[in-house]
């Protein structure tokens, strides 16, 4: 049973890894002052500044500080919602995340 449940798992990561390496997602702060582009994953893929926050080097490492940490949560949630889909899509029809609560 868990043989077929289970078939094809490292696949499925793998097409979950993929379709998060090609989401192109974007934060700011400031205003746009610091604009990000990054990936599903997390991975910081173009960034914009302008030139007026180059001119303090301590609100720059604000921003950015703060950026990451944006980035960093909208990144887990994407991968959260594309692992849980992956797991549905392994579990046997019908068998729902909820109902794998009551096994443990």
């Amino acid at each position: 049973m868990f043989g077929n449940m289970f078939g094809g798992i490292k696949e499925k990561q793998a097409l979950a890894d993929e379709e998060l390496r090609k989401m192109r997602l974007e934060e700011e702060v400031d205003g746009g002052a610091i604009k990000l582009v990054f990936d599903g994953k997390g991975e910081w893929k173009d960034i914009s500044i302008a030139p007026t926050v180059l001119k303090d080097a301590d609100q720059l490492e604000d921003l950015l500080i703060s950026l990451a940490g944006k980035v960093q949560s909208v990144a887990l949630e994407k991968q959260q919602v594309i692992q849980q889909k992956m797991l549905q899509d392994i579990l046997p029809g019908g068998m729902g995340l909820d109902s794998l609560k009551d096994l443990f």
